[in-house]
């Protein structure tokens, strides 16, 4: 492959860009198998993704000295891709790439900059997805809002909507207009298909290409008024396994702390930091609800295990096998290392 990088023109004493100044970074691609360096001919803010023939760019109103956008100012930031082998580059008319897997793109288009109602519900206020094919250049509307960041998992986009800036239309069957609602677009298929599942405080989703054989872990709410782990409450943020073939959603029925640390695929089981807060209930009957406790989840038995020892938040896998935990002593009133006091984080592997 390829490797993409920014040159300061400071750094090189030289106006790269041709716009007068020396303030820009302009934008390089290296051919290991060449050995060649080769100037793109544009400045860049950032390299918002490299596929085969094609790079795409972040660049700046302001660095290339050009007003893209028409509207009188340089301030604004927009995607490009440039066409490797000729050299050619082409506005996207974006403002920012979401999303990159392969050779698809999504992004928003603003319905106020194309003065459009791109997704029908009446208004000129969204932020629309499209699909973005990078070797033929097709765009497709998707039709739906997102304010929330989409992710990705191998194959499929994740895809957050927003009901209030669909019309305020009930995506998840809750009765209200009011949610984040999880979609997952197949972009080989050209289908988005809408899950049911409530986003999250972290926007509905896993970390991107969270994945485990043939599911794809996302995060859920209770925002649809279903108290999803038996807690006697609706709050609560809980990891659930999407078939990404097809078929009925897997549910743990435990919950997360909702700011972050999660679950992880292990080996074949889904590794789940439960936060006793969350749960109201005392997983490691040490008295109190303070502990975030590892747990395992195996989908082809749907069992549920707590492993019975604290989890380490954010929850990683070390090997395929090996899930990283740890304990803070004083979370657990106990001196765990043996050097006398309980100031300590003791890291475990389960």
């Amino acid at each position: 492959g390829m490797a993409a990088f920014g040159v300061p023109e400071a750094d090189e004493g030289r106006d790269l860009n041709g716009d007068g100044d020396l303030l820009d970074q302009e934008a390089f691609l290296y051919d290991p198998a060449s050995g060649t360096v080769r100037d793109l001919g544009t400045s860049c803010l950032a390299f918002e993704h490299l596929h085969e023939d094609f790079a795409v760019l972040l660049v700046s109103e302001l660095d290339e000295g050009v007003d893209m956008d028409g509207d009188g100012q340089l301030f604004s930031l927009f995607s490009h891709v440039v066409e490797l082998g000729s050299g050619t580059i082409v506005p996207l008319g974006v403002r920012s790439v979401s999303a990159a897997l392969g050779p698809w793109l999504v992004f928003l288009r603003s319905e106020s900059d194309e003065q459009v109602d791109l997704n029908a519900d009446g208004d000129l206020s969204d932020g629309v997805a499209h699909l973005h094919h990078l070797p033929t250049g097709t765009e497709t509307n998707l039709g739906v809002a997102v304010r929330a960041q989409v992710f990705t998992g191998e194959e499929l986009f994740v895809v957050p909507v927003y009901e209030p800036d669909q019309g305020g239309t009930d995506l998840n069957g809750d009765g209200d207009g009011n949610d984040l609602v999880v979609h997952v677009l197949d972009p080989v298929a050209g289908a988005l298909l809408n899950t049911g599942l409530g986003g999250s405080g972290r926007d509905g989703l896993s970390p991107a290409g969270a994945s485990l054989g043939a599911y794809l872990l996302l995060f859920t709410n209770e925002a649809d008024g279903r108290d999803r782990n038996q807690d006697g409450d609706t709050f609560d943020v809980l990891p659930v396994l999407y078939p990404r073939a097809g078929g009925r959603i897997l549910e743990p029925g435990v919950a997360v702390n909702p700011f972050g640390g999660g679950a992880s695929p292990v080996g074949g089981l889904l590794a789940i930091a439960v936060s006793e807060a969350q749960e109201n209930r005392d997983l490691d009957a040490d008295g109190d609800l303070d502990d975030i406790l590892a747990h395992t989840f195996e989908p082809a038995l749907e069992r549920l295990r707590n492993l019975g020892h604290p989890a380490l938040v954010p929850l990683s896998a070390t090997t395929s096998r090996w899930i990283e935990a740890g304990a803070f002593e004083p979370n657990e009133g106990r001196d765990l290392n043996g050097d006398g006091d309980q100031d300590d984080y003791v890291p475990a592997f389960l």
